[in-house]
């Protein structure tokens, strides 16, 4: 057997059994009549266990989606996460407001995108969010049945050596799902480059450690950005 298959499987059976009552019996019970159906590769197993956690978190949160909102309501639950939650740089959104497998980009010149938890963990991992600032560029936010933009401001503090902060600002663009009218994707399209950015960045203090510090950061950028 497979060692990630079974780690995995040991995991999700003991999840299971922590939140029985939240679980919804027969719906497991078709997951297993897929699972013996599925061919015994490997790979195969892994992809379904990977769907099927998914779904079983999804579940037993209780959340329920919020389907088809009107552009006024959306538009609150974006304000407040904004500006209540600074979900901008603490990743604290509704989650009943997007789709499970919604894309997330950042504005950097990477061709990347994330799906919601791994733009979580890193969000999380990239902001002292108790320093940060995040505005609403009051008049920017538009709600329609297929897309919602807005403009935002915020002043960064990232964790690491000296604390980095900068100011940034851009354009988010999230496109719904015409079925559901959950968000699908969300992309952040930033004002300055990524190298400008950098070299605006200034570090706390200020000595001959954190200027060479500093200059070694904004040469990284000039060279690889």
């Amino acid at each position: 057997l497979d060692p990630l298959w079974c780690s995995r499987t040991k995991q999700l059976g003991q999840y299971q059994q922590q939140q029985r009552k939240h679980t919804q019996d027969a719906a497991f019970r078709k997951m297993v009549d897929v699972e013996k159906s599925l061919p015994s590769t490997s790979t195969s197993r892994r992809a379904w266990l990977h769907s099927m956690i998914v779904v079983a978190v999804a579940t037993n949160n209780g959340e329920k989606k919020q389907y088809n909102l009107p552009d006024e309501q959306l538009a609150k639950i974006i304000v407040n996460d904004i500006i209540e939650k600074k979900a901008l740089v603490t990743a604290d959104i509704t989650r009943s407001i997007y789709d499970e497998y919604a894309t997330f980009k950042d504005g950097s010149d990477l061709d990347g995108r994330y799906f919601r938890d791994q733009w979580v963990r890193g969000c999380r991992m990239l902001f002292r969010a108790s320093e940060c600032q995040a505005r609403l560029i009051p008049g920017t936010l538009q709600v329609t049945r297929h897309d919602v933009t807005f403009r935002y401001e915020e002043d960064l503090t990232f964790r690491g050596p000296f604390s980095p902060k900068c100011f940034l600002s851009g354009t988010v663009i999230m496109k719904r799902c015409p079925k559901t009218g959950l968000i699908k994707s969300y992309e952040e399209i930033w004002d300055k480059g990524v190298s400008d950015i950098v070299k605006s960045a200034k570090l706390q203090g200020s000595n001959r450690l954190t200027d060479l510090f500093m200059a070694r950061i904004r040469a990284a950028g000039e060279d690889c950005i």
